[in-house]
């Protein structure tokens, strides 16, 4: 139970420290009204229904919806408009296809992303893995760039790409070539570059949506430190056996591959870990006589939130999965019962591989982070039904990002 406790926490502060940066907007109203205000940058990776912002800094925070905000920005990073659009929701997955090649259309009212504003204006619309792009011409009436799988002969999969006779149609200039179009996938860059290369062609110039400067997305860190990791091991028969073997602290490398969502502004990132450890310990106590040494490679997989407090410097927690690959090692323990004048002696063969989770958070500046993470305890003796261990560790890391 104690994990799910971490995990529901993680998650939980994640919701309640996330905040985004109000950011130079406006709006256009139904009355076409234009306001200028500050708007909560989101980086939506779906389209919204709404938004939030402040009339200025000492304003309360208001709320924005599709009923009465035909358009609404920030400046010089993106751009929404309302629309009332015919749009096909025919899924693409292959157990959902319909034998039928025409599109299902269903009249909508949506907030369109604008990516490209010109003669030839391109939008886009995302909603969790379903895409769809619309294109107008002269600000006239917006179209679904149509692109539909469906089933033919109950078995083949075929597409209507019927936004290519729709490019070919309508956004045309005289030095299109048609071997030009078919090169076209149903893409956010190929429409990009299309349209971009339309506008130019007729002496129109476009306004780019979403062309701010590209971060990396992936990271590379070397990520040495510290354990302390202590062991107790537990015999379900005969509970005499049970034995502590204390803890110790030992030194840890690894090196953390982190991916940066391009969306939320770079605010989740994945990230795996391999990382090389090892737990030597030697415990004699009264009666009790224990020696454990192994080592490990582990994988950890896992979550990562960032809460940015400026340019260079953030806060983050994260959540993994562990999987530890350990040396083919012993474990001896050795327990002498005076009053039963016996001797026992248990030669444990450690698993060569367990699982465990972890919950870690720490602070970044600039290419160097500090975290402190906590691994839930992993059984090392599940090779044995009776034999169980508690076997937690708390992990100080230190990374310095060399990519």
């Amino acid at each position: 139970m104690r994990i799910y406790f971490f995990f529901i926490l993680f998650f939980l502060t994640t919701s309640m420290f996330g905040q985004d940066h109000f950011e130079r907007g406006y709006f256009i109203d139904n009355n076409n009204r234009e306001t200028k205000c500050l708007i909560k940058n989101k980086d939506w990776r779906n389209n919204p229904t709404g938004f939030t912002y402040k009339l200025n800094n000492t304003d309360s925070i208001r709320k924005g919806t599709i009923t009465y905000v035909k358009e609404f920005g920030i400046y010089g990073i993106s751009e929404f408009m309302r629309a009332d659009v015919l749009i096909d929701r025919s899924s693409d997955k292959a157990e959902e296809l319909s034998s039928k090649s025409d599109p299902i259309w269903s009249q909508e009212q949506l907030f369109l992303k604008v990516l490209i504003k010109g003669k030839a204006s391109l939008y886009f619309y995302l909603e969790d893995n379903f895409e769809r792009f619309f294109y107008s011409i002269n600000n006239s009436s917006i179209d679904q760039l149509i692109h539909k799988s469906y089933l033919r002969d109950a078995s083949k999969i075929t597409q209507n790409n019927q936004f290519y006779s729709q490019l070919w149609t309508n956004v045309n200039c005289s030095k299109t070539d048609i071997s030009s179009i078919r090169d076209i996938r149903y893409s956010k860059s190929d429409f990009e570059k299309y349209f971009v290369n339309y506008n130019k062609c007729v002496g129109d110039t476009s306004v780019v949506f979403g062309s701010k400067t590209k971060r990396n997305l992936v990271h590379l860190k070397i990520t040495p430190g510290f354990n302390y990791t202590s062991l107790s091991a537990k015999n379900d028969i005969l509970s005499i056996n049970n034995s502590s073997l204390g803890g110790n602290i030992s030194f840890r490398i690894g090196t953390e591959i982190e991916y940066l969502l391009p969306f939320n502004n770079n605010k989740w990132g994945i990230i795996i870990e391999p990382s090389y450890q090892y737990f030597n310990s030697k415990n004699e106590t009264g009666t009790l006589t224990g020696k454990v040494n192994y080592s490990s490679i582990d994988f950890a997989c896992g979550l990562r939130r960032y809460f940015f407090l400026n340019n260079q410097l953030s806060m983050f927690l994260d959540g993994n999965f562990n999987l530890s690959f350990n040396s083919k090692d012993i474990a001896n323990l050795d327990n002498f019962y005076p009053t039963m004048d016996s001797h026992s002696h248990f030669s444990l063969d450690i698993s060569n591989r367990c699982f465990n989770y972890a919950i870690g958070g720490g602070i970044r500046y600039k290419r160097i982070s500090v975290e402190g993470r906590f691994y839930t305890s992993k059984n090392i003796f599940d090779l044995y039904k009776s034999w169980s261990t508690n076997h937690p560790t708390l992990a100080f890391i230190v990374g310095y990002r060399i990519l």
